[in-house]
């Protein structure tokens, strides 16, 4: 340690030898100041000397995404955009699979082979018909922040801050499509199937009138969701998990100390969504 002490004070006294990155950090006096600074016109060129951002704590810049100019951190932002409609539609698929489940007992009209579903208890027939599409879109979901949180650190955000904004954003937007369009369309289409394969010149007539079913799946997933999350967010089972497993892979004192006495800290960018689109559920139920 004493000979990379020496090392360190010898590379901290030529940072000329080092690349600079395409990003600068100035200090002012007052705030007042910074913030007159932040929004005058720095440069005459479009997209030059941007974004700029107030009050940045150290810990909280992405150091990696400093080095990016304006045109790296558009194609970034379109790419991966495109890539997260993409899969919004490939969500779409399993999404409208369990909306179908939530009102599978409409399609035993048709399909004689189903109705294997009216020999099971009552209680067991209001698992599978209720909780079980809630349970199933739940754990589905729970991949998805994962996924966006990774694929908005690659945009280039220079803050982890605005990574967690653009997460919230992306995160609301897919649970509306998916948790209530695709959800919503899935289950009022499996409850008039039959009456459309009798008359399907009705489709908007009957789809407006069966709407309403599928809100059977939505008081589950409310009724869930409910009892879950702050269940969840007391018993933290997946942080627990990757605890005690990422604990043995620890090779430094620095890293077993810093994993044993900090704290991780909540995703707001997936915190704040869930709770969004539950108001967007209830109020358009109301």
């Amino acid at each position: 340690m004493a000979k990379l002490n020496l090392a360190i004070a010898r590379e901290q006294a030529r940072p000329e030898r080092f690349d600079a990155m395409n990003s600068a950090f100035i200090q002012f006096n007052t705030q007042l100041a910074a913030h007159m600074a932040c929004q005058s016109v720095a440069s005459h060129r479009v997209m030059f000397l941007a974004p700029r951002f107030l009050e940045t704590a150290p810990e909280d810049v992405v150091w990696d995404n400093m080095q990016l100019v304006w045109w790296q951190r558009l194609i970034r932002v379109y790419a991966i955009n495109t890539a997260i409609v993409a899969l919004i539609i490939f969500y779409a698929i399993p999404t409208a699979f369990v909306g179908t489940i939530s009102n599978i007992t409409y399609l035993t009209n048709k399909l004689p082979w189903l109705n294997f579903i009216y020999r099971l208890p009552d209680k067991l027939l209001g698992i599978v018909t209720g909780l079980l599409p809630a349970v199933m879109l739940a754990l589905w979901l729970a991949i998805l922040p994962f996924i966006l949180r990774i694929a908005c650190r690659y945009q280039g955000h220079p803050t982890r801050t605005v990574i967690e904004l653009a997460v919230q954003k992306l995160y609301f937007a897919f649970l509306v499509v998916q948790l209530f369009l695709v959800v919503s369309i899935a289950s009022s289409t499996t409850a008039v199937i039959t009456q459309l394969i009798d008359n399907p010149t009705s489709v908007a007539n009957l789809l407006a009138t069966n709407l309403p079913k599928s809100s059977n799946f939505f008081f589950s997933y409310l009724l869930l969701q409910g009892l879950s999350v702050s269940a969840g967010t007391l018993l933290q089972i997946v942080v627990l998990i990757l605890f005690f497993i990422l604990t043995k892979l620890d090779s430094t004192p620095r890293t077993m100390w810093a994993r044993f006495n900090s704290l991780p800290g909540l995703g707001w960018g997936t915190t704040y969504p869930v709770f969004t689109n539950l108001a967007v559920i209830g109020i358009i139920l109301h």
